[in-house]
């Protein structure tokens, strides 16, 4: 008798294991299966092509590439960065080069905003961390946190040693992802760190992707930055680059 129950045991055991396993699968594959097709399903790893995280969206009603560098710059969204640069070059500001309500900061969640008016609903308003207006000029440190709908990138997040705003991007480790280009040429573009030893001074990347500074009152190349939705729903679609179907949002 004690031999049988014994046996009864082991089997009740055995069956819980599998049923545990089986329910752990079941979820894995669950969880797998709605991220199929998702924007969070094409973020970069080394070891994809640009091809496979790069994302067509409508900017004023034309198709723009967009490439999806992160999951989970806040909990739950995916960041996307403009693949060129706009055409049309911006300042920071007059003189200041303190981001919040900067002239940059206005534009990108005023007038640049209402050109994706295609996905204002998968846009997540984000915790943008940024220098505290009182560190800069004084080289003293410190940050705070403003929510954005659209945003530029930190010298930090780029992988410098700078001010830490924000966090680290795995895109960045690779020096050449720092490289931008608008109609085939590589040029500068814009970030929201300000030099906290000037008050009027802000960083950039250069052409060849280095970090360097401009004034804040000084034109540059602009890579707006936003987050959607991690769940958002993504479509191969043909007809926007000739010869290929290529990954939209919409």
């Amino acid at each position: 008798m004690s031999k049988l129950m014994k046996s009864l045991s082991i089997k009740g055991i055995i069956i819980i294991l599998l049923s545990i396993i089986s329910a752990f699968i079941g979820i894995n594959c669950y969880i797998t299966h709605i991220r199929q097709n998702t924007i969070s399903s094409i973020a970069y790893s080394s070891l994809k092509s640009k091809d496979d995280y790069r994302v067509y969206i409508k900017e004023d009603g034309k198709y723009v590439p967009f490439l999806v560098i992160d999951n989970g710059y806040e909990k739950g969204s995916t960041l996307l960065l403009r693949e060129e640069i706009l055409a049309e070059t911006k300042k920071m500001n007059e003189y200041s080069s303190y981001y919040k309500d900067s002239e940059i900061d206005r534009f990108l969640n005023g007038s640049y905003y209402e050109n994706l008016k295609e996905i204002h609903s998968l846009i997540e308003s984000t915790a943008v961390e940024i220098v505290k207006d009182e560190a800069i000029g004084s080289t003293g440190d410190g940050t705070e946190n403003i929510n954005r709908n659209v945003f530029l990138l930190s010298a930090y997040e780029l992988g410098f040693d700078m001010e830490k705003e924000g966090k680290r991007l795995g895109y960045f480790s690779i020096p050449d992802n720092r490289i931008c280009y608008l109609d085939g040429e590589s040029t500068s573009w814009l970030l929201r760190t300000p030099n906290t030893w000037e008050r009027s001074v802000v960083c950039c990347l250069l052409y060849d992707g280095a970090l360097g500074s401009c004034n804040a009152y000084a034109k540059c190349g602009i890579r707006p930055a936003f987050c959607v939705d991690s769940l958002a729903k993504i479509k191969k679609k043909a007809g926007i680059i000739e010869g290929k179907e290529v990954y939209v949002l919409e």
